[in-house]
C-alpha cells in the first residue's frame, strides 16, 4: 500500500495493542511520527531514497531463541495513533518545560515485572530511587 513499516526486535515482553494505544509503548509511534514528518529527509547524504511518509504497520520481532527464530506481532499505524503520540509528547515537553515541574521517576505508577512494591523494580536503582525516598523522607 505504499506505507512504511516499522520494526523493533524484542528479546523481551512485545507491547500489547491497548499500551500502544494509550501511548504506554511509544516508541515506534514516535518513529512512525518522525518518518511521516519528514524528518529523515535531511539525512539525504547517508541514503538519498526518499525515506518520509505514512507508515503502514509497527511490527515487532520477538526474538525466540527457537525455531522460528522470531514471532511477528504487527499492528496497524494509523495518523490517529501518530498524532495522539505527538500530541502526548508536546504536553509532556510543556509541562517539564516549567522550573517548578520535578522530574518524576515513575510518572504512571503501578506494579509491574512480576513485583507487589514500586520500589522492587530492577531499574530504580538506575533512578537512584532509594535516595530520592530517603530525601523525601527527612
Amino acid at each position: 500500500d505504499g506505507g512504511f513499516e516499522i520494526i523493533d526486535y524484542k528479546t523481551g515482553a512485545v507491547p500489547r495493542k491497548s499500551q500502544i494505544e494509550a501511548h504506554l509503548a511509544p516508541q515506534l509511534s514516535l518513529e512512525a511520527a518522525i518518518l511521516r514528518d519528514g524528518a529523515f529527509e535531511d539525512r539525504r547524504d547517508i541514503n538519498p531514497t526518499s525515506v518520509t511518509g505514512p507508515s503502514a504497520a509497527l511490527t515487532y520481532l520477538k526474538l525466540t531463541g527457537r525455531t522460528p527464530a522470531a514471532e511477528p506481532t504487527d499492528f496497524a499505524c494509523s495518523d490517529a495513533l501518530v498524532d495522539g503520540v505527538l500530541d502526548m509528547l508536546r504536553r509532556l515537553v510543556a509541562t517539564y518545560d516549567t522550573p517548578h515541574q520535578p522530574y518524576l521517576v515513575h510518572i504512571r505508577p503501578r506494579p509491574r515485572f512480576g513485583v507487589q512494591h514500586l520500589a522492587d523494580t530492577p531499574f530504580d536503582h538506575l533512578a537512584r530511587s532509594p535516595e530520592w525516598h530517603d530525601e523525601d523522607d527527612a
